[in-house]
């Protein structure tokens, strides 16, 4: 019988005109791994926030074996061996690793300095539980790949002797074999009898390493198993409130006998995008992928005016554009919606109302008087389209979950009336039910003669929703695949270039 670690009863949290959690219950023992899963707005992050110290309780109690703790701070839960990663990585870039793992509680010699000697070998300790070589200990954190970040997150609640470790969306920013490695670490952990709670909107994953499900629903537990005991529809359903079918939404209405709606000559950008070109149709859909690295965001960025090219030229149909700036792309009928909307989307201490409207303001002054009751009224219509749950438009960004705060950087763009819109990842971090309305909401943009460009990581996105792939491996595009009896692997290989000559296309 597996110790129990900690007991959650009846927990409710409410924040202004929310009720983010109601009278939630579930148990955590040690050596399990627990997957808790949900949409977006289901209060799963509220609750991890709870059990962290971020946030307290309005009712409720925890107990911590078996006895009631009060969590002030979040101080107090590090103290008791609980230790949250959150999906943002909190290390400091400009730190070295030992600094980051030990920030706070550096160990000091008898003259009250930093003992570095000390400091090394209690980090390269750590380092070693996560299968990490001492030659990291003091190397900057900014120089690491995301995953070896999330490794040495890890490793820092490790050294806080952690019984208990919060995972919130680990594997959102790791490759494939990253996260592969991630498994197998948790794996560990839970045989040194460290107890995991696993956040994930990925079933594969949950299915592939949780021992017991807890679903969370509208900021209820609607359900909780044994991972043998359910199968992913299941789960899915009871997680969306209804039959889910994973249904193939779209059907390629590309117009590739039109002219051009986007066509990109030579672009280079430093040594990461290498002479690139490519062309996009009236209502097509597509999808540009490849490794980490491989130069996608940075391409994209460049033709929507994030960044300045070194070289090449983008032209809108048929005419060159200004591609040097945002504005002058947006003038042009192009908007993107960009990875990281926490870092470049949101504006968390605005309202719904105002992120949305914040970019098309101009397309509703006239006289230099701006139509607020027009733009509002727009505003609602594109928060009832996406679905955004949200108690009304003045509701600040920063309380809204990942997913709805997502929809709303897609209702920002849609507002402009864009003629071609790029999306970064679109759902990445979102659950499988916004996931089903984002695929829904590109297909109708395809309907109306939009034409959608879609930078993804995952490859069963890339087959669901594409009318063709552009690969890109080390800045250069090394396949143009119609979506026609295309596979997985076929795009893999394109990906590690591993094809000698790139398809015509």
């Amino acid at each position: 019988m597996k110790e129990l670690l900690m007991e959650v009863e009846n927990i409710s949290k409410s924040f202004p005109g929310v009720q983010a959690l109601k009278n939630v219950q579930f148990k955590i023992y040690a050596g399990e791994i627990h997957a808790l899963v949900g949409e977006n707005g289901a209060g799963k992050s509220t609750l991890m926030n709870i059990l962290s110290g971020v946030y307290g309780q309005t009712e409720g109690r925890l107990l911590w074996q078996g006895k009631e703790v009060q969590f002030k701070d979040t101080r107090a839960p590090k103290e008791l061996g609980i230790a949250m990663i959150h999906q943002e990585l909190s290390l400091a870039s400009h730190l070295n690793v030992a600094e980051n793992i030990f920030m706070g509680r550096l160990p000091k010699n008898r003259f009250g300095l930093v003992d570095y000697k000390v400091l090394k070998e209690k980090t390269v300790e750590a380092l070693a539980r996560v299968g990490m070589g001492e030659e990291f200990a003091l190397a900057k954190v900014g120089s690491m790949s995301v995953s070896q970040q999330q490794m040495v997150e890890i490793a820092k609640a490790l050294s806080l002797h952690a019984r208990l470790i919060i995972m919130d969306e680990p594997s959102s920013s790791l490759t494939q074999n990253e996260t592969k490695t991630l498994l197998r670490l948790i794996r560990e952990l839970r045989d040194q009898n460290v107890a995991v709670i696993y956040i994930s909107h990925r079933m594969d994953e949950v299915f592939e390493i949780a021992e017991r499900i807890t679903i969370l629903r509208d900021g209820s537990v609607v359900g909780s198993s044994m991972a043998g005991e359910v199968t992913v529809n299941q789960v899915l359903s009871t997680m969306v409130g209804r039959e889910y079918k994973n249904e193939k939404l779209h059907q390629c209405r590309a117009d590739y006998a039109a002219e051009p709606v986007l066509k990109v000559e030579n672009l280079t950008y430093k040594n990461i995008v290498k002479g690139v070109s490519f062309e996009v149709y009236p209502s097509e859909i597509l999808a540009v992928t490849g490794l980490v690295g491989a130069g996608r965001t940075e391409l994209l960025e460049c033709v929507v005016g994030f960044r300045r090219a070194d070289s090449g030229e983008v032209f809108i149909k048929g005419k060159k554009a200004d591609n040097r700036s945002v504005s002058a792309m947006m003038k042009n009928g192009l908007a993107m919606v960009p990875e990281g909307r926490k870092i470049k989307g949101i504006l968390p201490q605005m309202s719904v109302l105002d992120n949305m409207r914040i970019s098309a303001l101009g397309n509703y002054t006239h006289g230099g008087i701006i139509q607020v009751n027009e733009v509002a009224r727009k505003v609602n219509e594109k928060i009832e389209e996406l679905r955004v749950k949200t108690p009304s438009v003045q509701q600040k960004m920063k309380y809204l979950s990942g997913g709805n705060q997502q929809k709303v950087i897609v209702g920002r763009c849609l507002m402009c009336t864009p003629e071609i819109l790029v999306m970064d990842e679109p759902t990445n971090g979102i659950d499988v039910g916004a996931k089903q309305e984002i695929y829904k909401i590109i297909d109708d943009l395809s309907r109306q003669g939009i034409a959608v460009i879609c930078i993804s990581s995952e490859m069963a996105e890339v087959m669901a929703i594409a009318d063709r792939v552009i690969v890109m491996h080390e800045g250069v595009v090394t396949g143009n695949l119609k979506n026609e009896n295309l596979s997985q692997d076929t795009i893999m290989q394109y990906a590690s270039n591993q094809v000698e000559q790139a398809e015509a296309g």
